[in-house]
C-alpha cells in the first residue's frame, strides 16, 4: 500500500524511546498510519529525513566478492550486505508498514552529480553493511593508563578509576544464554554466586619429596594463603596484599604450578563455606545486555558500541602470560583487580577467567577482607571463605611438559630488526 508523504507515524507506535523523542519535540497531532490513532506523530518525509543522517554515518555500501559460476563458467560480482528496505528496518528497531515509501522518499531526495562521477548512495538494489568501529583509541586509553601505573601514579591514579568506571559501568545487567543448562535458567549474569561447598584447588612446587612431607604436616599453614608480609606480587595482587588464587579444576591447578620436570606439586582441595559472589570474565566474550539495546539515535552510540566491543575483549588481555622477570606487566590487572574489589559500588568478592596453561581450564581469585566479611586469624594468616577439605591432598609428580609454539615473522635488512606485530596477543 502507498502512502502519501505527509501521512505520519504516532509517537506511541515507535518503539526506539530516542527516536520517539524525536517525535514529542514535533508536538504535531495526526492521525497514526500504523494504529490509526490521533497523537503525537511525525510525518513519513519528515522521518526519512531524519533517518538519512544515520544510515549514512553507521552504513556503507557493501563490498564485492567474486563468486563462480559453474553452469557458465564464469565469474561475476556479488555486492554483499542487506537491502535497504532490511536497513531502514534495522536502524528504526522495528518494521513499519511504511518502510518502502520511506525508501523511496530516501532515493527521490538523494543528491549526487553522476557529471562528477558519483553514484547513488540509495537504490533498492544497493547491499549495504554497517561500518566498522576499531578500538584503537581504547587500546591506546589502555596503554597509557598502564605506563601511568608504572611510571608516574601508581596508587592514585584518576585515569584509571575514570576509565574502568566508564568500562564496568552497569555490568551487572550482562548475561549470556547456556544452551546446555536447564531452559528456565538459561539466562546467567556475568556476576552470579558460588555457592556454598564449590571444590576449588590449591597448589604448592616441590623440589623434592622431604619438602612434600613439610608441606602435608602443616597443610593449612602451607597451602593456604601466605600472610600478607609473605605476599609476593602476582596478575591480581601487589607484593604484600594476600589473595585466595585457586583453579576450578585439579588439571589446571597443575598447569598453572609451571613446574620443570622431575619436581613434585602438593595439591590440595578447598570448599566454599558460604556464597560468594563471582564476576565471570570468561562470559564477556559472548554477553549480551538485558533489555538495553543500543540506538542509532542515541548520542553516545559509537561510543558505547566501543566500550561493549572492548568488554569482549579485556578477558584476553587480564589473562595473558607474562614472563618471569616482567611482572610489572601484572599492574594493569592489579590496579583492575583492586577497582572491582573496593570501589566498584556492588559486591563482588572475586573474579573468574580462564587459564592460558591448560585448555578449557578456569582460575579464579577472592579478595582478602572483602568488606571486612573475612579478616586475619591470630597466627596472620589471612582468612577467606573457604576450608582445606580433609584427607584431599595428593602429590604429583611432573614427568612431562607439552609445548605449542607459534612462528613469529620478522625482517632484518638494512640494519633494521623488525618483528610482525601480533594483534590477536598483545596490543
Amino acid at each position: 500500500m502507498k502512502y502519501q508523504h505527509d501521512e505520519a507515524i504516532c509517537m506511541q507506535c515507535i518503539e526506539d524511546k530516542f527516536l520517539r523523542e524525536l517525535v514529542f519535540e514535533k508536538n504535531k497531532n495526526q492521525t497514526c498510519i500504523e494504529c490509526g490513532k490521533n497523537n503525537y506523530s511525525i510525518s513519513i518525509k519528515e522521518l526519512a529525513e531524519y533517518i538519512d543522517t544515520f544510515i549514512r554515518e553507521h552504513f556503507r555500501h557493501g563490498t564485492y566478492e567474486r563468486r563462480f559460476n559453474i553452469e557458465h563458467d564464469g565469474y561475476w560480482d556479488e555486492q554483499g550486505g542487506e537491502d535497504l528496505i532490511s536497513i531502514i528496518s534495522i536502524i528504526c528497531g522495528q518494521d513499519f508498514k511504511c518502510v518502502d515509501d520511506i525508501a523511496q522518499i530516501l532515493i527521490e531526495q538523494d543528491v549526487y552529480d553522476v557529471r562528477d562521477g558519483e553514484d547513488p548512495f540509495y537504490g533498492l538494489d544497493i547491499g549495504y553493511e554497517e561500518k566498522k568501529i576499531y578500538l584503537d583509541d581504547i587500546h591506546n586509553s589502555w596503554q597509557q593508563i598502564e605506563n601511568e601505573i608504572k611510571t608516574k601514579r601508581r596508587f592514585f591514579s584518576n585515569r584509571a578509576q575514570e576509565f574502568f568506571e566508564w568500562l564496568f559501568d552497569d555490568i551487572e545487567h550482562l548475561h549470556i544464554y547456556d544452551h546446555q543448562s536447564d531452559p528456565t535458567e538459561r539466562r546467567k549474569s556475568v556476576i552470579y554466586e558460588l555457592p556454598v561447598d564449590t571444590l576449588l584447588f590449591r597448589a604448592r612446587r616441590a623440589d623434592t619429596l622431604e619438602i612434600c612431607k613439610q608441606y602435608i604436616d602443616s597443610a593449612v599453614k602451607n597451602i593456604s594463603p601466605p600472610p600478607a608480609k609473605y605476599a609476593k606480587e602476582g596478575r591480581m595482587n601487589a607484593k604484600g596484599v594476600s589473595i585466595f588464587y585457586a583453579a576450578t579444576e585439579k588439571e589446571t591447578c597443575i598447569a598453572e604450578m609451571r613446574t620443570s620436570i622431575g619436581s613434585f606439586v602438593v595439591l590440595g582441595q578447598f570448599k566454599t563455606e558460604e556464597p560468594i559472589r563471582i564476576l565471570d570474565f570468561s562470559y564477556f566474550e559472548k554477553a549480551f545486555w538485558k533489555n538495553s539495546l543500543l540506538s542509532y539515535f542515541q548520542d553516545d552510540f559509537e561510543e558505547q558500541v566501543k566500550r561493549r566491543k572492548f568488554l569482549k575483549e579485556i578477558h584476553r588481555l587480564i589473562s595473558k602470560p607474562i614472563i618471569s622477570g616482567y611482572e610489572d606487566g601484572y599492574l594493569m590487572t592489579q590496579a583492575l583487580a583492586e577497582y572491582i574489589a573496593y570501589v566498584y559500588p556492588k559486591n563482588i568478592d572475586g573474579l573468574l577467567f580462564k587459564s592460558t596453561q591448560h585448555d578449557k581450564g578456569s582460575n579464579i581469585v577472592i579478595f582478602s577482607k572483602k568488606n571486612n566479611r573475612w579478616r586475619n586469624n591470630q597466627e596472620g594468616f589471612s582468612i577467606f571463605p573457604v576450608e582445606l577439605v580433609s584427607n584431599s591432598l595428593e602429590i604429583h609428580k611432573i614427568v612431562g611438559i607439552a609445548y605449542d609454539a607459534k612462528k613469529i615473522n620478522f625482517s632484518n635488512s638494512d640494519n633494521n630488526f623488525y618483528i610482525e606485530r601480533d594483534y590477536d596477543e598483545d596490543y
